[in-house]
Order: C-alpha cells, then structure tokens, then sequence
C-alpha cells in the first residue's frame, strides 16, 4: 500500500459516498445561511426604502393641502391682475391655465428628484450576491 506524506492510509480514508454525503449536508447548511442572511439583508432593504417613502408621503399630503390653498390665492389675484389688462372673459381662464403651468413644472420636477432618488437606492441584496458566489466557488473546489 502507498502512502504519501500527509495522507491517512487508503483503507483509513472516508468512502467516497460518506464524503458526497459530507459535502451535500455542508453544501445544504450553506444555502439554508444564505438564506438567512438575504431574508435579513433584504428585510434591512424594505425596512430602509420605507423609511424613506414615509416622510415623502406625509409631505405630499401636507403640501397638497397647502398648494390648493395658494393656488386659490394666486388665481384670483392674477384674475384680477390680468382683469385690468384684458376683458374679464379672457382673465378667468387665463389665470388658472398660467398657474397650471407653473404648478405642472415643479411637480415634475420634484417627481424627477424623487425617482432619481429611487433609482440609487438598491434593493439587491449585495452582501448575499458575493457569499452565493463564493460558495459556488467553495463547492465547485470541494468537487475538483
């Protein structure tokens, strides 16, 4: 029998199929923590992208609130500015069609801010990406 430096005779070695088995239970305890780990990481992602929604939707209720307000206000102010200069026929249209123009552009725009806003928030779960990777890597190893 040939025995090399390091290695344990060939009838004291593992059979192969207690070995296949070794790997298999090791490979199912490394899926069962990487699933752990994305149901953490991705909870970490939910739980961060509503924090950040929440003060968005308050903020919008608050300001839709106070917009309609102003809205009002400047309407019939400009009405009656645009009355001195045109005939109050055109004025009453006017003034709306100016505002909902205005109000039209800063709404897209802090629509715009919102979503780029959104676009780097990722809720990939990267950490669980890598350790996936590497496991492949430590299985395709253990196989070779």
């Amino acid at each position: 029998m040939i025995v090399r430096e390091g290695q344990k005779p060939v009838s004291a070695q593992k059979p192969i199929s207690a070995l296949i088995r070794e790997l298999l239970d090791d490979a199912g305890e490394i899926v069962r923590e990487e699933v752990r780990l994305a149901k953490a990481e991705t909870s970490e992602k939910v739980s961060e992208l509503g924090r950040s929604l929440v003060p968005i939707g308050v903020g919008a209720v608050v300001g839709l609130a106070a917009l309609i307000l102003m809205v009002s206000a400047l309407d019939r102010g400009l009405t009656a500015l645009l009355a001195q200069a045109l005939p109050l026929e055109v004025a009453v249209w006017l003034a709306p069609l100016l505002l909902a123009i205005v109000v039209g552009a800063v709404a897209w725009s802090f629509i715009n801010k919102g979503k780029s806003a959104l676009r780097r928030l990722s809720l990939v779960p990267e950490k669980t990406k890598q350790t996936l990777q590497e496991d492949k890597e430590w299985i395709r190893s253990r196989l070779s």
